[in-house]
């Protein structure tokens, strides 16, 4: 599976995996949520799972998981914050491109049409819903990039059967494009800050930048690495650390004073 994302009241997780294999052999991720509101089955599920698995066959479906796409190779889906929407990454050959689909699966709609080997890594919705920041990778260079969302314009755009393609790369914006790798965008609680991971200083710590006075403030300092930074319902910050004893979950307690860097760094 690759990475978790809960829905705005906490009912549904959302993630991606390689499911069973197909009538030709082939395996191919796609989207899936698990709805912690669905009602197990009780003995009559311990069944189900039980015998299939004592006889050596593969055991149902939990009840509460829902696949949501079919054989599109999709990766890193994120809910909107009103639920209406999932963003999520579509891997094409050589290539990513960003797509946003509806939360019962249709609609599937493509914001990015990326010919050139460009990789997309976990895209996250404004607390508004009117953009996407992501990890962007090209030629080597690992940024930190955003793209304006529209609801009317995919409600206006979405109305026919199958998928509608919509190339929206004069949207996007570099936020920050330090000389090391920038990844793991995501946003604060009120939209003024990106808060992400990189290791321009020759280690991976978090940092926050201000979206309006463009000040970068540095949130860790560790020696083994920090990644992955994410939001807790009241605003905190947590992350994943790298130590001695390997990975640790860990909670920004306090901001240091900004640092400096480089004004061709900022968009």
């Amino acid at each position: 599976a690759s990475t978790l994302d809960w829905s705005p009241d906490g009912a549904k997780l959302l993630f991606s995996r390689i499911d069973r294999a197909d009538k030709y052999g082939s395996r191919q991720a796609d989207i899936y949520e698990y709805d912690f509101e669905v009602d197990e089955p009780g003995w009559l599920r311990d069944a189900l799972w039980i015998v299939p698995a004592l006889i050596g066959v593969e055991t149902p479906e939990s009840p509460r998981i829902k696949q949501l796409t079919h054989g599109l190779r999709v990766l890193y889906p994120t809910f909107s914050p009103d639920a209406e929407w999932i963003a999520l990454v579509r891997n094409e050959g050589t290539n990513n491109n960003l797509g946003v689909v509806r939360t019962d699966g249709t609609a599937l709609t493509y914001l990015t049409d990326f010919r050139d080997g460009t990789q997309i890594y976990t895209p996250r919705w404004s607390p508004d819903g009117r953009s996407i920041a992501f990890s962007f990778s090209r030629e080597g260079q690992r940024d930190i990039v955003t793209m304006r969302f529209s609801p009317e314009l995919m409600a206006r755009e979405s109305g026919g059967e199958g998928e509608v393609r919509i190339v929206g790369t004069d949207s996007l914006q570099v936020l920050i494009a330090t000389p090391g790798t920038d990844r793991d965008p995501v946003w604060s609680a009120d939209g003024k800050e990106v808060i992400f991971s990189s290791d321009f200083s020759g280690i991976f710590n978090i940092y926050a930048l201000n979206l309006e006075t463009r000040r970068l403030r540095q949130l860790t300092n560790t020696l083994g690495g920090a990644f992955n930074p994410s939001l807790g319902p009241n605003g905190e910050i947590f992350f994943a650390a790298y130590t001695a004893s390997g990975f640790e979950i860990r909670k920004v307690e306090s901001g240091d004073p900004p640092v400096a860097i480089w004004e061709e760094w900022l968009a």
